[in-house]
């Protein structure tokens, strides 16, 4: 069903690509099959567990940009679909994009280390040592 309203042609989250971005919050649904996530704190470090059931490595990617974890990624169906005469189809195919805001001041994103395997993307950062202990006596004047 398409989204229907009188004051927007289409839906009003679309309009915002750089606030669903900001937010970490991906508009579009249609690839609701891939990435979901398991983010959780384990042995000092911080983990980002990414489901990707079907794809291969090659058509994978990762960035961190502006504090952003930028997951993208394309599946791609067989050539032999065409021929088929399909009588339910609900395997998607194309490209996806999930973002992720990074909790810099939590993390080192500088050291990472990124594995994928049996469908899971996962990747992990250290968790800073925080201040919190440590108490600091502020002079005034």
């Amino acid at each position: 069903m398409d989204y229907i309203s009188p004051v927007f042609p289409e839906n009003p989250i679309k309009l915002f690509p750089d606030l669903n971005r900001y937010m970490g919050y991906n508009a579009d649904h249609r690839h609701d099959n891939y990435g979901r996530t398991d983010i959780y704190e384990k042995d000092n470090e911080l983990h980002y567990d990414i489901e990707l059931p079907g794809l291969e490595r090659d058509n994978i990617t990762a960035d961190i940009q502006q504090g952003m974890l930028i997951v993208k990624g394309e599946s791609r169906s067989d050539e032999s679909s065409k021929e088929k005469n399909y009588w339910r189809r609900e395997r998607r195919y194309g490209t996806f994009e999930k973002t992720y805001r990074l909790p810099r001041e939590h993390i080192d994103i500088s050291k990472f280390k990124a594995k994928f395997n049996t469908g899971v993307l996962h990747i992990s950062f250290p968790l800073k040592e925080t201040l919190e202990s440590e108490t600091i006596n502020i002079p005034i004047d």
